[in-house]
């Protein structure tokens, strides 16, 4: 187990550079992290696609710096009518295009990759493969009625699926985020032309709280494929001395979508908005920097995030200065994987990555994607918490939060 330790000395000289030239209007001045950019996909881009279908790309896009151009290419080229500009400073955007299959793409996987690029020129891509064939392709796959849309993590889902083809089977494959489970593969048949298909499948720690979709393929001697979708959500059964929340919404001081500040208890948020008559239950904070484009976490006690950005200016009679309480929440970040986060199953083992977790620090440094922060609250429970995804990085953006602490 790896614990990323920062020594005292060094995350002081962090947060000094953090918070110093700060306006008001919360400008920080660190050096800039890393561009990046992220995809939201709205449309749905099929699997498999046929002569004359016409292919609709659709994304919302964000970006740590600006969005100023995206274009979408097909074997290195550019598709025709795909680029969009867009003005300097758009942080984050909406993006279509479409894509007519022809003829002479039956037999081949098209990879569509969506590019996009900065006002720097720096560069994100998003792919999506779609095979094409020459024909639907008669083969029919029927899920159940009873196959379950959840379970406990402790059981096993089972059931038949029943599959028909015109057209002898050549396999039966199932796939999880894109990986065969070898295990479930099929490719000797009683009935060259239907089968009763066993899907079976014990979650695994990091499953619990998730929604899985499977994707059962299906293939036929000439080499023609359907596919059909399973979801299914998984469910901690065990008794915690935890208590688990996922999918937070914790938005930046200018979101609209959810409010910056939060109960580490319950999980409950609250928008600035009336915060100081519940300042009392409120142990962590959320902003965003515009000049470190980063999201930070911070302790209600943390000076700076009061004198810079919620301020009288910007939060009026709900200005942290006041409140009539501020509480100290200790924090910690950690260098752990998504698997290590969703393997915490108790209040112990999140005690043991606070205790081991390095320099006690009222703040964060600029948070992304997976990572991994411990936190000791002010009533003495721990926590931990893992940042999942960034709507935008903008201060109108929200993160999307897992978190577990102490009952």
């Amino acid at each position: 187990m790896k614990i990323l330790k920062l020594t005292t000395g060094l995350l002081s000289c962090l947060i000094f550079f953090v918070f110093s030239g700060c306006s008001k209007d919360d400008e920080i001045a660190e050096p800039k992290a890393k561009v990046s950019f992220r995809y939201e996909t709205t449309g749905n881009v099929p699997l498999l696609a046929y002569p004359n279908d016409e292919l609709t790309i659709e994304l919302n896009i964000a970006s740590s710096s600006d969005v100023r151009k995206v274009v979408t290419m097909l074997d290195g080229e550019e598709i025709s009518g795909s680029s969009r500009e867009y003005t300097a400073g758009t942080s984050n955007t909406t993006y279509s295009t479409l894509y007519k299959v022809k003829t002479e793409d039956v037999g081949n996987t098209l990879l569509f990759v969506v590019a996009s690029f900065d006002s720097e020129g720096n560069k994100g891509t998003k792919e999506f493969p779609v095979y094409i064939q020459s024909a639907k392709p008669n083969i029919k796959i029927t899920i159940p009625e009873i196959a379950p849309e959840s379970i406990p993590s402790n059981e096993v889902v089972i059931f038949d699926i029943s599959v028909t083809s015109d057209i002898a089977l050549k396999s039966i494959k199932t796939y999880l985020n894109n990986t065969e489970l070898e295990g479930l593969s099929k490719t000797s048949f009683s009935d060259p032309n239907s089968d009763v298909y066993t899907f079976s499948y014990r979650p695994q720690a990091v499953d619990i709280g998730q929604s899985l979709v499977f994707v059962f393929e299906v293939m036929d001697a000439n080499g023609n494929i359907m596919k059909a979708e399973y979801p299914l959500t998984v469910t901690r059964v065990e008794e915690l001395t935890i208590n688990e929340y996922y999918n937070i919404q914790m938005g930046a001081q200018k979101c609209t979508v959810a409010g910056p500040f939060m109960n580490a208890i319950s999980g409950q948020i609250y928008v600035v908005a009336g915060s100081a008559a519940v300042s009392p239950s409120i142990d962590l904070i959320a902003f965003y920097s515009g000049s470190t484009r980063a999201y930070f976490i911070t302790s209600p006690t943390f000076a700076n995030v009061a004198s810079n950005i919620y301020t009288v200016a910007a939060s009026g009679a709900d200005a942290m200065e006041n409140w009539t309480v501020r509480n100290q929440t200790i924090l910690k970040q950690l260098s752990l994987t998504p698997e290590q986060f969703a393997s915490v199953n108790n209040g112990e083992m999140i005690r043991n990555y606070y205790n081991s977790g390095g320099a006690e620090l009222e703040t964060t440094a600029g948070l992304k994607d997976n990572d991994v922060v411990v936190f000791k609250t002010a009533a003495g429970k721990h926590g931990i918490l893992v940042i999942k995804g960034r709507s935008a990085n903008a201060n109108t953006g929200y993160m999307t939060i897992d978190m577990k602490v102490e009952k």
